[in-house]
Protein backbone atom coordinates (compact mmCIF):
# COMPACT_ATOMS: atom_id res chain seq x y z
CA UNK A 1 0.00 0.00 0.00
CA UNK A 2 2.56 2.39 0.90
CA UNK A 3 4.51 1.77 -2.44
CA UNK A 4 1.47 2.68 -4.43
CA UNK A 5 1.31 6.21 -2.41
CA UNK A 6 4.69 6.47 -3.11
CA UNK A 7 4.10 6.03 -7.14
CA UNK A 8 1.54 8.00 -6.84
CA UNK A 9 3.15 11.40 -5.22
CA UNK A 10 6.34 10.78 -7.80
CA UNK A 11 3.65 10.95 -10.77
CA UNK A 12 2.16 13.67 -9.43
CA UNK A 13 5.03 15.72 -8.83
CA UNK A 14 6.18 14.69 -12.42
CA UNK A 15 2.60 15.88 -14.09
CA UNK A 16 3.35 19.53 -12.48
CA UNK A 17 6.94 19.71 -13.06
CA UNK A 18 5.70 18.95 -17.10
CA UNK A 19 3.19 20.87 -16.67
CA UNK A 20 5.10 24.33 -15.17
CA UNK A 21 7.74 23.56 -17.77
CA UNK A 22 5.22 24.04 -20.82
CA UNK A 23 3.92 26.85 -19.05
CA UNK A 24 7.89 28.16 -18.78
CA UNK A 25 7.99 27.65 -22.47
CA UNK A 26 4.70 29.09 -23.86
CA UNK A 27 5.08 32.11 -21.82
CA UNK A 28 8.97 33.34 -22.68
CA UNK A 29 8.88 32.12 -26.45
CA UNK A 30 5.53 33.07 -27.40
CA UNK A 31 6.64 36.96 -27.12
CA UNK A 32 7.40 38.13 -31.08
CA UNK A 33 9.46 41.11 -31.14
CA UNK A 34 8.67 43.95 -33.08
CA UNK A 35 10.06 44.04 -36.57
CA UNK A 36 12.17 46.80 -37.61
CA UNK A 37 11.44 49.20 -39.75
CA UNK A 38 12.46 47.82 -43.41
CA UNK A 39 15.14 50.99 -44.05
CA UNK A 40 16.77 50.11 -40.94
CA UNK A 41 16.62 46.61 -41.17
CA UNK A 42 20.01 44.82 -41.36
CA UNK A 43 18.52 41.73 -42.75
CA UNK A 44 17.16 43.37 -46.01
CA UNK A 45 19.11 42.47 -48.66
CA UNK A 46 21.30 44.91 -51.18
CA UNK A 47 19.77 44.96 -54.74
CA UNK A 48 21.37 43.20 -57.70
CA UNK A 49 21.67 47.33 -59.47
CA UNK A 50 23.19 48.50 -56.44
CA UNK A 51 26.04 45.58 -56.14
CA UNK A 52 26.59 45.97 -60.04
CA UNK A 53 28.19 49.25 -59.13
CA UNK A 54 30.45 48.56 -56.40
CA UNK A 55 33.74 47.78 -57.93
CA UNK A 56 35.44 44.70 -58.11
CA UNK A 57 39.25 44.68 -57.76
CA UNK A 58 41.98 42.78 -57.86
CA UNK A 59 44.29 41.24 -54.68
CA UNK A 60 46.94 43.78 -55.87
CA UNK A 61 44.52 46.87 -56.05
CA UNK A 62 42.67 45.80 -52.95
CA UNK A 63 45.90 45.26 -50.52
CA UNK A 64 47.21 48.93 -51.91
CA UNK A 65 43.68 50.93 -51.26
CA UNK A 66 43.34 49.26 -47.85
CA UNK A 67 46.16 48.71 -45.62
CA UNK A 68 43.48 45.97 -43.32
CA UNK A 69 43.66 43.73 -46.16
CA UNK A 70 47.36 42.88 -46.38
CA UNK A 71 46.49 40.04 -43.67
CA UNK A 72 43.73 38.66 -45.73
CA UNK A 73 45.53 36.30 -47.13
CA UNK A 74 42.27 33.90 -48.32
CA UNK A 75 38.22 34.28 -49.13
CA UNK A 76 36.48 33.51 -45.80
CA UNK A 77 33.83 31.93 -47.44
CA UNK A 78 34.97 29.83 -50.02
CA UNK A 79 38.32 29.57 -48.36
CA UNK A 80 40.45 29.40 -51.17
CA UNK A 81 44.06 31.86 -51.42
CA UNK A 82 44.03 35.10 -52.89
CA UNK A 83 47.23 34.54 -54.80
CA UNK A 84 47.05 31.33 -56.80
CA UNK A 85 44.47 32.64 -59.05
CA UNK A 86 44.54 34.52 -62.08
CA UNK A 87 43.38 37.51 -62.95
CA UNK A 88 39.82 36.32 -64.27
CA UNK A 89 36.43 37.89 -63.64
CA UNK A 90 34.83 35.17 -61.86
CA UNK A 91 37.73 35.51 -59.13
CA UNK A 92 37.25 39.37 -58.95
CA UNK A 93 37.23 40.53 -55.16
CA UNK A 94 35.26 42.51 -53.59
CA UNK A 95 36.48 44.96 -50.43
CA UNK A 96 33.60 45.92 -47.92
CA UNK A 97 34.92 49.50 -46.88
CA UNK A 98 33.66 49.31 -43.60
CA UNK A 99 35.32 46.57 -41.95
CA UNK A 100 37.97 45.98 -44.74
CA UNK A 101 37.27 42.31 -44.79
CA UNK A 102 38.19 41.02 -48.56
CA UNK A 103 35.73 38.33 -50.02
CA UNK A 104 35.29 36.69 -53.43
CA UNK A 105 32.42 38.70 -55.54
CA UNK A 106 30.62 35.41 -56.56
CA UNK A 107 31.23 34.25 -52.63
CA UNK A 108 30.00 37.52 -51.06
CA UNK A 109 27.23 39.21 -53.36
CA UNK A 110 24.61 35.90 -52.69
CA UNK A 111 24.99 36.96 -48.81
CA UNK A 112 25.13 40.85 -49.71
CA UNK A 113 21.58 40.07 -51.31
CA UNK A 114 20.11 38.46 -48.30
CA UNK A 115 21.66 40.65 -45.40
CA UNK A 116 23.74 43.78 -45.21
CA UNK A 117 26.31 42.87 -42.79
CA UNK A 118 29.94 41.66 -42.98
CA UNK A 119 29.47 37.47 -43.22
CA UNK A 120 32.94 37.44 -40.77
CA UNK A 121 32.06 40.60 -38.04
CA UNK A 122 28.55 41.39 -38.65
CA UNK A 123 29.14 44.93 -39.24
CA UNK A 124 26.72 47.05 -40.92
CA UNK A 125 27.96 47.42 -44.76
CA UNK A 126 27.39 50.73 -46.94
CA UNK A 127 28.94 51.78 -50.50
CA UNK A 128 31.51 54.48 -49.85
CA UNK A 129 29.48 56.01 -53.27
CA UNK A 130 26.41 56.24 -51.52
CA UNK A 131 27.07 57.50 -47.83
CA UNK A 132 26.79 61.10 -47.18
CA UNK A 133 30.01 63.03 -47.67
CA UNK A 134 31.45 64.12 -44.40
CA UNK A 135 32.00 67.78 -43.24
CA UNK A 136 35.88 67.06 -43.69
CA UNK A 137 35.33 66.27 -47.49
CA UNK A 138 32.97 69.42 -48.91
CA UNK A 139 34.05 72.72 -47.69
CA UNK A 140 31.53 75.29 -47.38
CA UNK A 141 31.91 79.17 -47.72
CA UNK A 142 29.78 80.44 -45.29
CA UNK A 143 28.61 83.90 -46.45
CA UNK A 144 29.06 87.02 -44.05
CA UNK A 145 26.56 89.64 -43.88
Amino acid sequence: MIYAIVIFIIILLLMITTITYIVYLLWNYSIVAPLLQPEHNAETGIGNATLRTWPKLTYVEAKSLDRRTVDATCCSVCLVDYEEEGEEEDKALRLLQECGHLFHAACVDPWLRRRRTCPVCRSLVVNGAIQMPSAELISIEIERS
